[in-house]
């Protein structure tokens, strides 16, 4: 829940009050429950009286208290700390904004920064208070803190003095913005030329695929082709064996078995032949199948 001070209670609702505000708009009125609105406003007080009520009724006795600059523990040791702080400076922080879950407590604060020994110095110093709530005993209902967290941002210390927030927010901002938009532009163009390179490598794979594979397929059509044709020569040269061992044995004027025999030779001669020129085509056909096949890997 978050609460715009500079509120007046206006209405009741069960235990929680509903506050509005000129600067927040009718519609986005928002609830707090109205102690957590005055502790928040006793704790951030320069007045004694309601700092140590606050201390005395809603901080656990070892309580602890972090900032950027200290770290303490213990009621008392926090009462000191205030005391150290309001003699060192004059001027009460301005609470911006609230917010509350039930457990954890966000003050959004202007811290005033007026040393009492230079009163003409006035700086504010955006700050975040946070106080951490749990129950006093398990399921009593009572919340007390037994953590405060005061911290300050380094853009608030910045912009907390005049000429440094000036050459902060018009010179290191605008450069740096600058800068880093130059190297995102880059990191884009280089992503953006690596992806086309990705791209065009694919496409020229790809072609080499389909160059590979059809020349597969053209190999495979001459393969065919070649069986055909080496079936066919072979017909016509069984053919003419037959022819020419006729002929041997009719002119030979040898004894028909004899005649018979040289012919089978001749014929097997033959036939061995024609299978060891079949084998050795077979053979370059293999090769250049495999030659084929490793220029489409590539």
């Amino acid at each position: 829940m978050d609460v715009d001070l500079n509120q007046t209670p206006t209405e009741l609702i069960g235990s929680t009050y509903v506050w509005r505000s000129s600067r927040v708009p009718f519609d986005s009125r928002i609830a707090l429950g109205s102690r957590v609105l005055k502790l928040v406003e006793d704790l951030v007080s320069y007045d004694e009286a309601r700092h140590k009520r606050v201390l005395d009724y809603y901080f656990f006795p070892d309580a602890t208290m972090t900032s950027p600059l200290l770290s303490t523990q213990g009621v008392f040791n926090i009462r000191r700390v205030f005391h150290v702080w309001t003699s060192l400076n004059r001027n009460e922080p301005e609470v911006d904004k609230i917010t509350f879950d039930g457990q954890t407590c966000i003050v959004h604060l202007k811290q005033n920064l007026c040393p009492r020994i230079f009163p003409m110095l006035h700086l504010q110093i955006p700050a975040i208070m946070t106080l951490h709530f749990k129950e006093t005993d398990v399921d009593s209902g009572l919340l007390k803190i037994y953590k405060q967290e005061d911290n300050w941002t380094l853009e608030g210390l910045i912009q907390s003095v005049p000429l440094i927030s000036f050459w902060y927010d018009k010179i290191v901002r605008v450069v740096m913005g600058k800068l880093i938009t130059s190297t995102g532009d880059f990191l884009y163009s280089a992503v953006e030329a690596a992806d086309k390179m990705t791209a065009k490598g694919r496409e020229i794979h790809q072609l080499g695929v389909e160059i590979a594979s059809d020349n597969i397929n053209r190999l495979h059509e001459y393969r065919e082709n070649l069986q055909v044709n080496f079936n066919t020569g072979v017909e016509l040269i069984q053919g003419y064996v037959n022819t020419r061992a006729v002929g041997l044995i009719e002119n030979s004027g040898l004894p028909m078995p004899k005649a018979i025999q040289g012919a089978g030779a001749w014929i097997v001669k033959s036939r061995r032949e024609s299978k060891e020129r079949e084998e050795l085509e077979k053979e370059k056909e293999r090769e250049a199948l495999e030659a084929l096949n490793q220029q489409g890997r590539d």
